[in-house]
């Protein structure tokens, strides 16, 4: 247990530390560019880094599972389109598609005209009781905090 806590902390403190030697010699080469080409081509050298992780930890393993997709249980050839229309015909997943457009649609829409609703009567009531409704809406979200 205790390798696996110092193996984190190293893991840490290199990440952090091999971040910060990354762009400070990221800053050094834009430094040493001369006039307008060190403003055009800092902004890029400092997103470069996160352009380049977010291509390699998102853009690339969506590619490899979108390619993996066409393939059949094994990967060792490839369907076509013939997973899709297995998924889209199945009744189990047409109706968990359904819940969760459900879902998406009706609670944002349910919660949206709820608060709306609670913060016009709210506003409609004398300043005290005003002040003890907003006390009492609030009150269970100060609470769980």
């Amino acid at each position: 247990m205790a390798i696996k806590i110092i193996n984190a902390v190293i893991a840490i403190l290199g990440g952090i530390g091999g971040a910060i030697i990354i762009f400070w010699i990221l800053n050094k080469l834009a430094e040493s560019l001369k006039g307008r080409w060190e403003d055009r081509v800092k902004p890029w050298m400092f997103a470069g880094p996160a352009i380049l992780a977010i291509a390699v930890y998102l853009i690339y393993p969506a590619i490899v599972t979108i390619q993996y997709s066409f393939a059949n249980e094994d990967s060792s050839a490839y369907v076509g389109f013939k997973n899709y229309k297995d998924v889209l015909t199945d009744k189990t997943f047409l109706q968990v598609l359904f819940n969760n457009v459900l879902w998406i649609v009706v609670v944002p829409a349910l919660t949206v005209i709820l608060g709306l609703g609670v913060a016009v009567l709210a506003d409609r009531l004398r300043p005290r009781g005003e002040k003890t409704a907003k006390t009492f809406i609030i009150l269970p979200k100060a609470i769980s905090m």
